[in-house]
């Protein structure tokens, strides 16, 4: 059961534990795509980019440019400005989902017991919202 892994306890509260916990699902969202996407992109780039008629970005040896294996001064920085533009504007949206006014309307986090069953552990100064249930 979930018991609010958190080893090196940089979670001081429930809410902070959450927090972490929905930045490392974001993270693992992001480098699944990415892992799937580096092979992709050596295969298919020089395919994909005659059909619309661009030119391959793949190094003399057909590697993708990364960090690795150079070239990334081939990808042009409006790219990397919309790619910026892009992430930034999703986490504004994710942002004011989740932020309440004064008064607590426009809330959309559930109370802490709802929102996952058994954020509890034992010792760990997050057993707030658990009592009735077990610190498995």
């Amino acid at each position: 059961g979930d018991v609010g892994f958190d080893p090196l306890n940089f979670a001081t509260t429930p809410d902070k534990l959450l927090q972490y916990r929905e930045a490392a699902i974001k993270h693992a969202r992001l480098a699944m795509p990415a892992a799937a996407g580096w092979p992709i992109s050596e295969i298919f780039d020089g395919q994909l980019a005659s059909v619309v008629g661009l030119p391959s970005d793949l190094d003399a040896s057909d590697r993708v440019p990364s960090l690795f294996n150079g070239g990334l001064e081939k990808i042009s920085p409006l790219y990397w400005a919309l790619v910026f533009i892009v992430g930034a504007a999703l986490e504004l949206v994710k942002l004011r989902k989740t932020q309440t006014d004064a008064a607590g309307r426009n809330q959309t986090r559930a109370p802490l017991h709802d929102r996952h069953h058994g954020l509890c552990r034992a010792g760990g100064g997050l057993e707030r919202g658990c009592r009735g249930r077990d610190a498995v």
